[in-house]
């Protein structure tokens, strides 16, 4: 497909196959490893079952310069709201509410073009040479337009698309698709993100910057673990315990408000395979029982936290979700670190350690007119949304506070 931005000519080509996409890496670097080959290439291949990827690239007469991650998201809203919806509803407002999510979410299934990373919070739809960055709000349109047609040519009919996750600055460069081409833009909850001191070396540096309430509950987590033994999983080890690692992940997959998909059973072992020493598991064991375990992604800059798993019963006696985070925090230290990416959910207990909650936003387009008008309001009604307490950590007197 060929289009026009400015009077200039350009190539967009759509793929169903990351392999065929490889000539594109050797010459741009992608700002993170969640748009680059590698991960989607392993993303790909141990996908979640009601997910397919796709991409297109875009090109002039230098070649390619732009990049687009897409996913066909086969969604279900009543599964992905029924751990929710089956919960017990105290009063009768709450319980009408319920049955009015529960009348709707039956009735909604469709597919539904993302473009983004479905598994992961963050700018990662898509990539672009700087020089092309300006042009990003007719680029985007067209590749969403083109990727439409292509699936329709395949039999796959989806009801619209929509663009995940950008940040305020992003979203205040991309806000013209609204203007522009119809989109709607929504916003959904922050990625909660640890800013680092450079001057921390160590762990006691980080607890000596806390107020005394909080570097007491630390030390309590600290304490109720005692006894329990971390370990760093090796590949074969990951592949050792793999039905616990993933009953363990479902424990948590289930408890989500809205959930748009469950992890490919062997996702942790694909991820291992792929990345090596870039990425980690570490699990809590108490004797040879694993109790829990949480997973992250060593970056240029950054440590990208992942995905975990942990059985409730030890979680609430060793308070292992509180440990995983302070353990996050160490190894952002040891490995100097700017940044600790903690993504959304658990947004109280995450900012009580010092992440900051940043905003995070997306454009929909529904292909329809009456659904371009129902999708938003159908999109504010199923989103979970929490009242929460941003929590400070810090000492008054610290920079961070």
């Amino acid at each position: 497909m060929e289009i026009t931005v400015n009077k200039v000519e350009y190539q967009i080509s759509a793929f169903d196959n990351i392999a065929d996409c490889r000539a594109f890496w050797p010459d741009y670097h992608p700002h993170h490893l969640f748009i680059g080959y590698d991960f989607l290439e392993a993303a790909a291949k141990y996908t979640p079952e009601n997910i397919s990827s796709y991409y297109t690239i875009v090109s002039d007469e230098l070649g390619p310069f732009g990049f687009f991650a897409y996913e066909v998201n086969a969604i279900n809203m009543y599964k992905s709201l029924e751990y929710n919806l089956s919960r017990t509803q105290h009063g009768w407002f709450n319980k009408i509410n319920n049955f009015i999510r529960g009348f709707i979410a039956r009735r909604v299934n469709f597919n539904a073009l993302v473009n983004g990373n479905s598994l992961a919070t963050g700018e990662y739809a898509y990539c672009l040479k700087a020089e092309y960055e300006n042009q990003i709000v007719d680029l985007l349109a067209a590749c969403n337009e083109h990727m439409l047609k292509f699936l329709d040519k395949k039999g796959i009919r989806c009801v619209g698309v929509y663009s995940k996750d950008f940040f305020k600055e992003t979203y205040d460069q991309l806000v013209e698709l609204e203007s522009n081409y119809n989109y709607t833009h929504y916003k959904v909850q922050p990625n909660m993100i640890f800013n680092l001191d450079p001057s921390w070396l160590k762990s006691e540096d980080y607890s000596r910057a806390l107020s005394s309430k909080y570097r007491v509950r630390n030390k309590r987590a600290r304490k109720k673990a005692t006894g329990l033994t971390k370990k760093e999983l090796s590949l074969e080890e990951i592949a050792q315990y793999g039905p616990v690692i993933y009953e363990a992940y479902e424990c948590i997959a289930t408890q989500v408000d809205f959930n748009l998909f469950i992890l490919h059973p062997d996702y942790f072992f694909g991820l291992k395979e792929k990345f090596g020493e870039t990425f980690k598991l570490v699990a809590y064991f108490k004797e040879e029982e694993l109790l829990g375990y949480y997973t992250y992604f060593i970056c240029d800059k950054l440590i990208e936290a992942h995905f975990l798993g942990c059985f409730p019963g030890p979680n609430r006696q060793f308070h292992i979700y509180h440990n995983f985070l302070l353990d996050l925090v160490e190894v952002s230290i040891l490995h100097q670190k700017s940044e600790l990416i903690l993504s959304r959910t658990a947004l109280e207990i995450k900012s009580s350690i010092g992440a900051t909650p940043y905003d995070m936003y997306g454009f929909i387009k529904h292909r329809k007119k009456w659904g371009q008008w129902l999708t938003p309001r159908i999109f504010n009604n199923l989103n979970p949304s929490h009242d929460w307490v941003q929590r400070n950590p810090f000492k008054q007197d610290y920079p961070n506070s």
